[in-house]
């Protein structure tokens, strides 16, 4: 399906928008949602968001190769300078990967913690 590059941010800045509903309600009688760890769900419906916004508009072979780099992004394989020969990700990009833990820990909604 053809794309428009500038639309791509667009859709994934949708999708990860209609994600948040639970937490944006304008109903203040309603009791907010408590979550173990909120930024790692953010993170996972973050990439949620990436997955389908991104990953959703490609043919078969692009989405092979996109799933096998977010894969390897998100477990820090990817290699961080600029110099790399693993991804082409084009000129001067660095690769940053979070200084601690997992780049996504999605918990379950509503899980207990103990």
């Amino acid at each position: 399906m053809p794309t428009s590059d500038i639309n791509l941010p667009v859709s994934l800045m949708s999708i990860l928008w209609s994600q948040l509903d639970e937490w944006r309600t304008a109903d203040t009688a309603k009791a907010p949602v408590a979550l173990p760890n909120p930024t790692a769900c953010l993170q996972g419906l973050f990439v949620f968001a990436l997955v389908w916004s991104l990953g959703g508009s490609l043919e078969r072979s692009g989405r092979d190769k996109f799933s096998a780099f977010l894969r390897d992004l998100l477990a820090r394989k990817v290699q961080g300078g600029p110099e790399r020969s693993d991804y082409d990700l084009g000129p001067g990009l660095v690769v940053k990967h979070p200084e601690q833990g997992l780049a996504v820990e999605v918990p379950e909604v509503g899980a207990q913690t103990g």
